[in-house]
């Protein structure tokens, strides 16, 4: 009969450059699962026996235990780059491929054993009987500007404005709009208001022509290199007549929806919440004055590499998106290799609008992004990754709709896009890794929505992007876009701060390069604001010296409002083989449209389908003739169901092999 037993674990740092180190040591018991525990030593120091690590296990007839242990230091303040993390293949984390396997006995129950750590190897003081596991160095470059993170996560959403997200929310200090403020059309004046319609009945134009309108006035024209005067006074009128979306135009009744703002407590509670709990940003700017695309393309690389619209033909016939002096993801993979990065993205099988944009880059797989459905269960075992990004669903992006995705989408509830952040929350509250986390949450451009900043001007990323044709109004990338929502998240982010400080996109990969000593990309983000996340860093508004005790920042959220209309039941409700996608749309024959967010994720699942074919050029040319012969709406969902399909398969194989090696 097995009895339960504990032991507590203390750490000393053996490590001779008498820097600081955050420690992070994991336990795991068959019996009892996975545990760990995150101390901050420097050289020569021994922790508190008030930091002490409990661990778990059984003794005597029929404990099964099978104690294994896995170790991380990563360096703090001015130290080098290079953290180190116990040897193996970290893969497949949880077939403890890195883990050093050693029993805990009788003899250690009711103990306090003090393990040691270098950077060379792990000495694990059982008093069953000790034992060493080597540790190896990842990375290289100097963090200069933290004390307290490992890992930053950023979750980017979809289309909305700051003030349609905050203006009327009654959060104190920040900037917003005000019913006073107003646009006018026809003789009709608007003026901003709450609550905001859950889902718009068209949607709003965000093309780079909408927004020179929407910024400066009716009629307004980008030409020559010169921006317009900022006004912020056309948003109502261009939402009355742009046909740029294909969805039609408001009817008059719903042309003031344009202006209107959530009540946010009671449609946005989890958005609320955070933003309350946390921290709020009221002065970041989307990169570029236009769409999606090329705006979450500076989020990764502080260029668009010159794409001032959505997609068209021309991208539907090229295999990838090129950076001209690469992305965030090729400065991390060349400092860290396989753990410099995690992506992640919302794969709920009902809509084929879980292809990751981020995989129509150069050198990111589709396959590779993993259904953020894992992040939970990820969390638990080792994450060295310094950075992961996380995408949602898009939805119904055949019918242009965007409905039945968590992206909140104009046209689509907002409500499912608050349980994606509530779940990436909670994954991440709940994991060894939240102590030295940042979450940013962040939505990609402003959807059309009224927003009363004019943004400033900006620095031009000077790539010198080719081909040309991508640039096809002669945007010179010398202004911001619409203000946008972002909230900072962690247990070093102070309750209810705002951040003031001058923010785009390409605060991002700037941040990155700063914390992890890299080179920055472009002009742009070598010119762009970095977060401080540090209070001793100049302007931090919202950086806290210490942390916060856990029972200061909540575990659950809030759930997310009801939605007006019937959400699609989650996807474990339906077979794995029967997906909403196959049920024929109204339009699917209408032939696909020579621009928009159908083409880019067409482009994606033909990118996707030909790296999984990867070494048999004849299956590679029939996907190119497939591709080529696609001509209308169905056609194209049609193509994507199956390539969504194959991608699944792939994934589910992984996970078989993974089990395997358990």
């Amino acid at each position: 009969m097995s009895s339960p037993a504990k032991a507590q674990i203390a750490m000393k740092s053996e490590v001779a450059d008498g820097l600081s180190y955050i420690i992070r040591l994991y336990h795991y018991n068959e019996d009892h699962g996975v545990e760990s525990h995150a101390w901050t030593l420097i050289g020569g120091q021994t922790s508190d026996p008030s930091t002490d690590f409990t661990v778990h296990f059984d003794t005597g007839a029929g404990a099964v235990n099978g104690d294994r242990w896995w170790a991380m230091l990563f360096p703090t303040g001015s130290a080098s780059g290079t953290f180190y993390v116990t040897g193996g293949d970290l893969n497949a984390p949880e077939a403890f491929n890195g883990w050093a396997e050693y029993q805990l006995e009788a003899s250690d129950a009711n103990q306090r054993m003090i393990f040691q750590i270098d950077t060379g190897t792990l000495h694990l003081n059982l008093k069953s009987g000790s034992g060493t596991r080597g540790l190896m160095p990842v990375g290289r470059g100097a963090i200069a500007r933290t004390n307290v993170l490992t890992n930053i996560f950023v979750l980017m959403l979809e289309n909305h404005s700051f003030d349609n997200i905050f203006a009327l929310s009654g959060i104190p200090g920040i900037n917003h709009a005000t019913t006073a403020d107003a646009n006018s059309w026809l003789n009709v004046t608007y003026n901003v208001a709450k609550p905001a319609p859950a889902a718009m009945t068209t949607d709003p134009g965000h093309e780079f022509p909408d927004v020179v309108e929407q910024l400066c006035g009716h009629g307004s024209r980008y030409s020559h290199q010169t921006y317009p005067p900022v006004t912020n006074s056309g948003f109502a009128s261009n939402y009355a007549v742009s046909v740029s979306e294909k969805t039609g135009v408001p009817s008059a009744g719903h042309i003031g929806d344009i202006m209107a703002c959530f009540d946010t407590p009671a449609q946005l509670p989890v958005i609320y919440q955070l933003a309350t709990e946390f921290a709020v940003c009221d002065n970041w700017f989307s990169s570029m004055p236009g769409p999606t695309w090329p705006n979450r393309y500076f989020l990764h690389g502080a260029t668009s590499a010159g794409l001032d619209r959505s997609p068209t033909t021309s991208e539907a016939s090229a295999d990838w998106f090129e950076y001209p002096n690469g992305s965030i993801f090729d400065r991390l993979e060349a400092s860290y290799g396989f753990y410099g990065y995690r992506l992640y993205n919302d794969t709920d099988p009902t809509y084929f609008g879980g292809f990751a944009q981020v995989a129509s880059i150069e050198g990111i797989s589709g396959s590779d992004v993993h259904p953020v459905s894992q992040l939970k269960n990820d969390l638990k075992y080792p994450y060295p990754y310094p950075y992961t990004f996380i995408e949602p669903n898009y939805g119904d992006v055949s019918g242009d709709t965007f409905q039945g995705g968590s992206s909140q989408h104009p046209m689509d509830s907002v409500a499912r896009g608050e349980a994606l952040i509530k779940s990436v929350y909670e994954a991440i509250r709940n994991s060894p890794v939240w102590g030295n986390s940042l979450l940013i949450v962040t939505y990609d451009e402003h959807g059309g929505f009224y927003d009363h900043v004019a943004p400033p001007r900006a620095v031009p990323p000077g790539d010198n992007p080719d081909p040309e044709d991508a640039n096809v109004f002669g945007f010179n990338f010398a202004q911001y876009g619409v203000r946008v929502p972002a909230l900072l998240i962690g247990p070093f982010i102070k309750k209810g701060g705002v951040d003031s400080n001058l923010y785009d996109h390409s605060s991002v990969p700037k941040t990155l390069a700063e914390w992890l000593g890299m080179k920055t990309l472009t002009a742009r983000d070598a010119a762009a604001n970095p977060l401080p996340l540090s209070a001793l860093s100049p302007q931090a508004y919202v950086f806290l010296s210490a942390p916060r005790t856990d029972s200061d920042c909540p575990a659950t959220l809030n759930s997310p409002a009801a939605a007006p209309e019937p959400l699609t039941p989650a996807a474990e409700s339906f077979p794995a083989a029967q997906v909403l996608d196959a049920v024929p749309r109204p339009n699917d024959h209408e032939p696909l449209p020579l621009s928009g967010n159908i083409r880019g994720f067409l482009q994606i699942a033909v990118k996707t389908d030909l790296e999984m074919a990867a070494g048999d050029p004849p299956e590679q040319a029939a996907i190119r003739a497939r591709a080529a012969a696609i001509g209308t709406r169905g056609e194209a969902r049609a193509y994507m169901i199956q390539v969504r399909a194959k991608v699944d398969a792939v994934q589910a194989r992984r996970n078989m092999l993974k089990l395997q090696k358990q």
